[in-house]
């Protein structure tokens, strides 16, 4: 029923652990993960040694080994690959929590809707935060979810593909993309917690890059007025300010704590 799409990079330690939480999961529920596909980008730390003995119960595994020009592109090749109805990506250092069941995703099979967006655990350290998926009007586009919390209907993807320019912000644009669509362009919402990933990513280490991607998008693919726009471009501003004040306090306590 789920494929789960994993990116990596010379991650091993990561990897493990999410390949851990997966097969826990999969234990669990083993009704929901019939796949796990692996997309490297030709990892030199004994990845590929390390899942020539990897197996689990019940969970076919896909492990494709091969140069990429990002993250974007990596995600395209995994949807590619993968064989079921819907995917989610849990990459590299990520956390698949047993938390949900069937009757949590009922509502993908409409046809109007292109996925579920789940709450994330997401962690500053020592210190947690569980960021709820909202609903999202046209009229004012943002993600629906942490990327890590979206659970897609394959077949979207296939149809309107990561776009490889991006560095952060190829979900949002994607997402955006998928409104547009004359079908399978909502996403239902469900506060239940999927996956864990902890702060420190390229969205949190670059935040300038991050504004100046998430404003282009919503320039190049809506048609709200300016003057949304504008209050699009203030409330992402201040949004990423205070989560670098979160984020860099909570670094300090971290570091406060370990002297």
């Amino acid at each position: 029923m789920i494929s789960v799409i994993t990116i990596t990079y010379n991650n091993l330690a990561g990897l493990k652990d999410t390949l851990n939480s997966v097969s826990e999961f999969a234990t669990i529920n083993g009704s929901l993960i019939k796949e796990l596909v692996i997309v490297d980008n030709m990892s030199s730390d004994s990845t590929e040694v390390y899942l020539e003995n990897f197996d689990i119960h019940g969970v076919d595994l896909i492990y494709h080994r091969e140069s990429d020009t990002g993250v974007y592109d990596a995600m395209n090749k995994g949807v590619a690959l993968a064989n079921n109805d819907f995917v989610i990506f849990i990459n590299s250092g990520d956390s698949l929590l047993n938390s949900i069941y069937e009757e949590d995703i009922r509502g993908i099979y409409s046809e109007s809707v292109a996925g579920v967006a789940f709450s994330c655990l997401y962690s500053f350290g020592a210190r947690k935060k569980i960021i709820y998926p909202r609903k999202v009007k046209k009229n004012f586009p943002r993600l629906p979810g942490l990327h890590q919390g979206m659970l897609y209907k394959r077949k979207v993807l296939i149809d309107v593909k990561y776009d490889v320019k991006f560095e952060i912000c190829g979900d949002f644009d994607n997402v955006c993309r998928i409104y547009a669509l004359d079908c399978n362009n909502t996403f239902l919402c469900n506060t239940k917690v999927i996956s864990a990933l902890e702060a420190g990513g390229i969205s949190t280490l670059r935040p300038r890059k991050l504004f100046r991607e998430s404003t282009g998008i919503v320039k190049r693919n809506t048609s709200i007025s300016i003057f949304f726009k504008l209050v699009y471009h203030v409330r992402l501003f201040f949004k990423l300010v205070i989560f670098q004040c979160y984020y860099r306090a909570n670094q300090a306590f971290a570091l406060k704590i370990k002297i």
